[in-house]
């Protein structure tokens, strides 16, 4: 499970990252980011955060009928939000070479972080030379990983 404080910093963009794919509704984003590897987010932390980033202009809302029951709140990706989720992936390329740099070499094990380019649900996690471990799954909706990775 990923600490909460981290998380804190990256599920708007991850949420960004999943409304990129296809218009979707809240329980299915909270489903994804649980397969990608993030466990069970609460909808107290996923509900506002879908407003603020409907307030923000990031994502469009639709109430859509549900073949199940009441209609659902659809979200899908506006411009802006596009746009958004390009600095996040840029940014988060940014601090993942950071992290990864020899100067934030793990004091307790001696190894580096790294990220794999094939991320896919049930795919084992990959290890380099000096790598620790990383999830697949948790990094399978980016783009591409930070050059050097």
């Amino acid at each position: 499970m990923i600490p909460s404080q981290m998380l804190k910093g990256t599920l708007e963009g991850c949420i960004l990252g999943i409304l990129s794919q296809k218009e979707t509704y809240g329980y299915e984003i909270s489903s994804q980011l649980a397969a990608y590897g993030f466990g069970t987010i609460p909808e107290g932390t996923i509900y506002p955060l879908l407003l603020r980033l409907e307030k923000n202009g990031l994502v469009s809302a639709a109430f859509r009928p549900s073949e199940l029951g009441p209609k659902r709140k659809y979200y899908s990706l506006t411009p802006v939000g596009e746009a958004e989720l390009q600095q996040f992936i840029q940014n988060y390329a940014e601090l993942s070479h950071a992290v990864g740099t020899p100067t934030s070499r793990s004091w307790s094990t001696g190894t580096f972080w790294t990220c794999s380019r094939r991320g896919r649900p049930g795919a084992r996690p990959r290890r380099r030379s000096s790598g620790r471990t990383i999830r697949p799954s948790a990094m399978r909706f980016w783009r591409s990983c930070p050059s050097g990775a």
